[in-house]
């Protein structure tokens, strides 16, 4: 007992409602104090059993009701209802994760307002942007080097971004004031910021339906199977589907891709404007390629450009011919299109460009009927290289693109409705 050491702490029971005591006579004496079970702060109600403990205390409620603090009550003081922080940092979760502190992450203890911004894609200093400082820039899809990808599942794939912080790395055949493009619009213009993203296209032949709609701002979509070079002889653009009518843009890829590998199609999405600012949107879908014949077109109704591969056997479209077409220059195969009637009131206006071959483009009512044709233009030369045949047609349904003289032929179409 406590008689050869004669202090209380020789007598505790671990019962948290007795007053132990040591007599150095009659030893330890241990006497329940229901006060101990009622402080009147935070618990109150209580009486003390000597062996168990306090008994029927009724705990204070402390709730504020209010999910966003932390209650508790605190012995002699009473509740305190703070402000969660769940990841101990300092600060309370914010209005944008729901509650009323500044932390915008309340989960993460590195997240909080005034925390070093890291290029990480992650905002955090909790101020509403992502990456801002100049140093994280090369984590951007400004340039070639630090293109992203836009994933596919199911075929289909989509991306939205910010031009904030991206640079003018590259040119487009749309911002330039050649007239090449006089049906379609490309007045010159001064720099503007371009982000660089890419797809990887399954092995196969395919039909690719690129486009920014959903974009803030009016858009200029390029695309390319080499990374930089986005001229026309890179493989096209195109700034408004619709001149006059949309702002965003379109491009199909026509027999795209190879059947021994993946192939890889860069994307540049830029705002046509050097004040222009807000987000853009790229979307894309893709399909087996059509088969260039009368009732297997590919459907570009609404305007946009077509950038046209010649993997395509000859005469897929039946050996059609236009009337403007010398002998010879419609033998290798043609690519069919069907662009839906044009009316006297909102003629449809075609440009055909290419460098490697010589492009002719003509029109018709109906498919294999060469009678119905409405115009049809061979290229010729407009410097640089390039070549160029442009028609304007106050009605049909179908669009050729012929001249094609090999595997290697590229072109691109330029449709404005």
């Amino acid at each position: 007992g406590c008689v050869n050491t004669p202090v209380d702490a020789a007598c505790d029971d671990g019962v948290e409602c007795t007053v132990d005591r040591c007599d150095a006579t009659a030893g330890c004496s241990r006497t329940p104090d229901d006060s101990l079970c009622d402080d009147g702060v935070c618990f109150t109600g209580g009486t003390c059993d000597a062996t168990r403990g306090c008994m029927g205390a009724r705990e204070v409620n402390c709730s504020d009701g209010n999910p966003c603090t932390t209650d508790s009550c605190v012995a002699g003081e009473g509740c305190r209802n703070v402000e969660t922080d769940g990841d101990m940092d300092g600060f309370a979760l914010s209005a944008m994760g729901r509650c009323g502190g500044d932390d915008c992450d309340d989960s993460n203890a590195a997240i909080y307002p005034g925390a070093t911004e890291l290029c990480n894609a992650t905002d955090d200093d909790c101020d509403g942007r992502v990456d801002e400082d100049p140093s994280c820039a090369s984590d951007l899809p400004d340039d070639c080097d630090s293109a992203t990808a836009i994933t596919l599942v199911a075929n289909a794939g989509s991306i939205t971004g910010s031009f904030e912080d991206l640079n003018d790395d590259y040119d487009t055949l749309c911002e330039t004031s050649t007239g090449s493009r006089s049906a379609i619009g490309g007045t010159s213009r001064g720099a503007s910021p371009d982000a660089i993203h890419y797809i990887d296209l399954p092995t196969g032949t395919w039909d690719v339906r690129i486009d920014t709609e959903g974009a803030s701002v009016d858009t200029v979509l390029a695309a390319s199977t080499s990374c930089g070079d986005f001229e026309l002889g890179g493989l096209g653009c195109n700034d408004d589907a619709n001149l006059g009518v949309s702002t965003f843009s379109r491009i199909w890829l026509h027999r795209a891709g190879s059947g021994f590998s993946t192939t890889r199609i860069y994307l540049l999405v830029e705002p046509y404007g050097t004040s222009a600012s807000g987000d853009y949107t790229i979307n894309v879908s893709v399909t087996s390629a059509a088969a260039d014949r009368c009732g297997a077109a590919l459907d570009i109704r609404g305007g946009g450009t077509v950038i046209g591969f010649a993997a395509v056997a000859s005469g897929a479209a039946g050996g059609a011919r236009g009337s403007c077409q010398s002998d010879g220059s419609f033998l290798e195969g043609e690519h069919l299109f069907f662009y839906g009637p044009a009316s006297r009131e909102n003629p449809a206006v075609f440009e055909i460009y290419a460098r490697t071959h010589t492009p002719d483009v003509y029109t018709r009512f109906v498919c294999n009927d060469s009678d119905t044709e409405g115009e049809c233009a061979t290229s010729s030369n407009i410097g640089g290289g390039l070549n160029r045949a442009r028609i304007q047609v106050n009605g049909g349904n179908f669009v050729f693109a012929d001249g094609l003289t090999g595997s290697g032929n590229v072109y691109s179409l330029y449709y404005d409705p």
